[in-house]
């Protein structure tokens, strides 16, 4: 906590006096540092109280345990947080790990090893921190992968990044020193505290829409917050800012229903900060298994395509995401920048290494433009995957129209070339059967 760490000397032999035996070894100006620290005089009184504790619980003296247990020694961590990190802005930028702390061990049941009061510490801090990031609407990029759920908040222009695991059974391990890891989780929970900023509440007025229902916490604010005038020379921060207003309002007046099979927590975060509210009507039904009653009033949608929403900055077609559908390629967001070319450019480019997609345009010569497959706008989020099935097939009945109609007009030229030499055959036979009638009755005469 203090940011003191062991060292390692040059000679062991020489500071052991000869013996080199695997020991830990610290600095003497650090020690002496440490000697300073108001938590050693308050440590010392933790270790009188549970030596007191002890004898009383031996001597089953209920009245003297209890007495005892009043006046146990109470401390804070707020001065060493404080000393480490001394601006907020200090602290934004080491917080990523607290989080993921904080979001692992709310996972964790409450029988186990490790102390039932600091789950629950540490599932109130996550609602509340997840609450803060709702109220700001400051989620700017998710991610699916085996570990979990990564999400990443932009908080006073600071990008913090964390991992919300699967909510999925979880078996803890008996290796591991859980009291370090209380006392990191003691110095995390002191460390989030960030509802001093943007007039947040704290503590929090958290409300349930449905009893027992943890996904509907929310939290009002004390005042309204006021828009910053922006310099406009600066491009491009200007258009920064529109991408972010234009992902702070991707999801505004449309309406989610999420099935019981849906990770309803990571969902509901990045939905409601992009605008989602609650309302009865339903526009998009998240669904993860097929579905037998399905209604023609709304989207059914898989839950990959909230996240490819949020990474695109915009809502994608649907039609690759429906429930039975194989999914699109899920790219990372994280990869370089936050814009969609780049990614573009990379899948192309694996692509072209693939099966070498990308090349001159036909009928143009050296120096000529890129040719851009149909999977390049696949990717890029401009077109779907029924789109371009949809022109492969028009495209196709296309070109059997043509030549159809080609045949038929060249059937009509044969056909129409036989009538004309049947008709001219018939004149002439015609013509003939009149010379010779007449060529009898000259003779006749």
């Amino acid at each position: 906590m203090k940011g003191i760490y062991p060292v390692e000397p040059r000679s062991r032999k020489k500071v052991g006096k000869g013996n080199s035996q695997p020991r830990v070894y610290y600095n003497a100006k650090d020690i002496a540092f440490l000697s300073h620290e108001p938590l050693i005089e308050t440590f010392r009184k933790l270790r009188i109280f549970h030596v007191k504790l002890k004898k009383a619980r031996e001597k089953k003296d209920k009245e003297k345990e209890f007495r005892v247990r009043i006046n146990k020694p109470r401390y804070t961590l707020h001065q060493i947080v404080k000393e480490r990190y001394p601006t907020r802005q200090d602290a934004l930028r080491d917080i990523s790990d607290s989080l993921n702390l904080l979001f692992l061990f709310e996972k964790l049941p409450k029988l186990t090893q490790f102390h039932p009061s600091l789950i629950s510490i540490s599932r109130r801090l996550c609602v509340e921190f997840l609450n803060l990031v709702v109220a700001t609407q400051a989620v700017r990029k998710a991610f699916i992968s085996i570990k979990g759920f990564y999400v990443q908040a932009e908080i006073d222009g600071i990008p913090v990044v964390w991992i919300m695991p699967h909510a999925s059974v979880t078996h803890t391990p008996t290796d591991v020193d859980y009291r370090i890891l209380a006392t990191c989780l003691e110095f995390d929970a002191t460390l989030i505290g960030l509802y001093r900023i943007n007039n947040l509440v704290y503590p929090p007025k958290l409300a349930v829409r449905v009893e027992h229902d943890p996904n509907g916490y929310y939290c009002g604010q004390k005042e309204s917050l006021f828009e910053v005038a922006i310099d406009e020379q600066v491009s491009q921060a200007i258009s920064k800012q529109i991408e972010v207003q234009n992902v702070k309002k991707l999801f505004k007046n449309k309406r989610f229903f999420l099935m019981r099979e849906v990770p309803r927590e990571v969902i509901c975060l990045i939905i409601r900060s992009c605008g989602g509210e609650y309302d009865p009507t339903i526009d998009y039904q998240v669904v993860d298994r097929p579905m037998t009653d399905m209604k023609l009033t709304r989207y059914y949608v898989q839950p990959q395509w909230v996240f490819d929403c949020l990474n695109a900055g915009r809502l994608l077609p649907t039609q690759d995401y429906l429930p039975g559908c194989s999914l699109p390629p899920h790219l990372s967001p994280f990869i370089g920048s936050s814009g969609t070319d780049e990614l573009l450019d990379t899948a192309v480019m694996s692509l072209s290494n693939r099966g070498g997609l990308v090349g001159v345009a036909p009928g143009f010569g050296d120096g000529a433009s890129i040719y851009r497959p149909p999977e390049a706008d696949y990717l890029a989020g401009l077109v779907s995957l029924a789109e371009i099935r949809g022109a492969r097939v028009q495209a196709q009945s296309e070109g059997t129209i043509e030549s159809q109609s080609e045949v038929d007009n060249d059937l009509l030229d044969d056909s129409s070339t036989k009538e004309e030499n049947d008709l001219k055959t018939n004149v002439q036979t015609k013509e003939r059967s009149k010379l010779k009638k007449v060529s009898k009755g000259m003779l006749c005469t």
